[in-house]
């Protein structure tokens, strides 16, 4: 009786797997302004930008720019080795880790599979972190401009003058009677004005040495100045009697409109380039588990089919017996 045998290639390969999540908590309660800066994500991790930052939403943050110097702020680190693949995800108030959540593979499953393999990490990540926050007593407070780093120079007395007549520091828009005041300023509110101008100046230079080491810090420096610039042409017309009190309020009032635009602009080059990476992400991680199928070696499983059962008929003819196998 002959063997019939069949080889078959097949991936002969286990999924070596050693995942861990660790997360941790250093605070138990936190004040803190409700817009966090989003992470800047490149590579791949930039295809989970939802899933990153679902837990901040949940517990009733908004993640986006924010240019106020009391905001928190999210940050991933990210291993990419296929043997040590591993997410970690911060919150960070006032140069402090707040709380923080891990997740890493050490085996080669990341490798073989994955795109499973990185949303599994995330989601545990993801899972962590809401758990992390859930421990911490949070208030939010309303979300400031860079401005307010230097909002202790605009309690200066010598401006009580036009204290209430205009938005000093920039942080709110005038209202009502500040923009129906027909009147020009006396020599008193002009000596105010240029303290006023003065003060401006000072705190614009602060404001772009700290945008300098910022996400996109040199269009906010370019928008910065071109705000700074408009005014400046405000308060020297004013100071000069060119203008109204209420025409001075209405103009400020446009400028720190144009100026919320452009920070919707910022929010929107943001928005797309974190597009463009996550393409270029997810074609990273489909390149990577391509280059590990293409490397799995092929082991041959040898398949050996079972013997054929045999059957026997026996007819008598005469004297004689006459038999067939089957």
């Amino acid at each position: 009786m002959k063997k019939l045998i069949a080889t078959i290639a097949v991936a002969g390969v286990a999924f070596l797997t050693g995942c861990s999540a660790t997360s941790s908590v250093t605070a138990s309660s936190l004040t803190i302004p409700k817009t966090l800066q989003a992470p800047r994500l490149t590579g791949e991790p930039a295809q989970f930008y939802e899933e990153l930052i679902k837990p901040f939403r949940e517990r009733g943050f908004r993640v986006g720019q924010t240019t106020d110097p009391r905001a928190g702020k999210i940050e991933l680190d990210f291993e990419p080795s296929v043997w040590n693949t591993t997410f970690t995800l911060k919150l960070i108030h006032e140069g402090r880790v707040i709380a923080t959540s891990s997740a890493s593979n050490k085996g080669m499953g990341t490798g073989i599979n994955r795109p499973a393999a990185l949303r599994d990490l995330v989601s545990k990540v993801q899972t962590a972190m809401l758990g992390e926050l859930g421990k911490i007593n949070i208030s939010m407070v309303a979300d400031k401009t860079l401005d307010i780093a230097c909002a202790g120079a605009y309690e200066d007395s010598r401006l009580d003058p036009i204290r209430t007549k205009l938005s000093l520091d920039g942080q709110g828009l005038n209202r009502f009677a500040s923009l129906t005041d027909s009147q020009k300023p006396t020599s008193e509110e002009k000596e105010a004005i240029r303290i006023w101008a003065n003060i401006a100046q000072n705190c614009f230079q602060v404001v772009v040495k700290q945008l300098q080491d910022t996400p996109n810090g040199q269009l906010l420096i370019d928008a910065r100045l071109d705000a700074f610039n408009t005014l400046q042409s405000i308060q020297a017309k004013l100071f000069r009697g060119d203008i109204s009190f209420g025409e001075a309020a209405t103009a400020q009032n446009q400028l720190l409109t144009k100026s919320q635009d452009s920070n919707a602009r910022l929010e929107e080059l943001e928005r797309k380039r974190l597009a463009d990476e996550s393409v270029k992400g997810k074609s990273q991680t489909d390149s990577t588990q391509k280059s590990w199928s293409l490397a799995i070696p092929q082991t041959p499983t040898t398949l050996i089919a079972p013997a054929k059962p045999v059957f026997t008929s026996c007819n008598r003819i005469g004297n004689q017996v006459f038999c067939n196998s089957y």
